[in-house]
């Protein structure tokens, strides 16, 4: 019984805080964003963001933003302290026009719950990890609109069984959706595609073939390069200076190319209507 109402019961506050936090990093964005769309403003306003960061990052104790993340599933090791600095950097680097998911700075803020709720009500280590699986499920579920990928993304330890899970995932989807149609103007996650008429003989399919190969060669050489990369940036000082020479970097990319700004959700909407007017060989380029 303990099991069905942390699923249910928690799945559901944790999926109402994550509605919150996106209504919160909707509405930094919108004040941010609506005085100008001029290339000076695109870089000034990113570079502020970066500085705001970095000033954070300085009283910023813990790991990064990816470490922190998985940490979610390990609640007792959480500070709160850096865990709410940490999803204030989520949200300004949101709001501010990052390139970043604003599922990481929601399951930052999980994270510190399930430290607080399992404190309250965890009587082992096991059941610490399984409120922090359920939190992750359930935010994942309802902002992914899945609660079977929000269950499959966050179990990493056999103490919360698959059933628990996908029920925290299906609270989670349910609570998101009543607070989002209070708190959230739209589907801010939704992607509209254009529509498509199919010839019906799987031409499509062997189309598509180049542009996925091309995709996963992109990801691949990326990821082989990251290590390189981070060596590199970190002989240039500390985490501060990083942050400061990485959002310089990014506010002058975003300045040329405002498209690459956000999370990319409905820039690739906008990728996807361009591609069709520039053709294949622009939007692949």
């Amino acid at each position: 019984m303990k099991q069905f109402s942390v699923a249910v019961g928690y799945g559901f506050l944790t999926s109402v805080v994550t509605a919150l936090i996106l209504s919160i990093m909707g509405v930094v964005s919108d004040l941010v964003w609506s005085a100008s769309d001029a290339r000076w403003y695109v870089f000034l306003v990113i570079f502020i963001g970066g500085l705001l960061i970095a000033g954070l990052r300085h009283l910023y104790e813990g790991d990064d933003l990816n470490q922190q993340i998985s940490a979610a599933r390990e609640p007792n090791e959480q500070k709160r302290r850096n865990a709410a600095l940490l999803a204030l950097m989520a949200i300004v680097a949101v709001g501010f026009g990052g390139a970043i998911g604003p599922e990481a700075g929601v399951l930052a803020v999980v994270a510190e719950m399930s430290a607080l709720v399992a404190h309250v009500i965890a009587r082992s280590a096991a059941e610490q990890r399984l409120i922090g699986e359920v939190g992750t499920a359930a935010a994942l579920g309802g902002i992914y609109g899945s609660p079977p990928g929000g269950a499959a993304m966050a179990q990493e330890h056999p103490e919360a069984p698959r059933w628990q899970l996908y029920l925290a995932g299906l609270a989670g989807l349910l609570g998101f959706l009543l607070t989002a149609k209070r708190v959230l103007h739209g589907d801010p996650l939704r992607i509209d595609l254009p529509e498509y008429f199919s010839a019906g003989d799987g031409i499509e399919f062997l189309w598509a073939i180049l542009p996925a190969f091309l995709g996963a060669a992109v990801g691949v050489v990326f990821l082989l390069s990251l290590p390189k990369l981070k060596s590199l940036l970190s002989r240039t000082g500390g985490v501060v200076v990083q942050t400061l020479i990485g959002s310089t970097l990014f506010a002058v990319l975003a300045a040329a190319f405002p498209i690459v700004r956000f999370s990319g959700h409905h820039e690739l909407e906008k990728m996807l209507h361009w591609g069709q007017d520039a053709g294949m060989g622009a939007l692949l380029a």
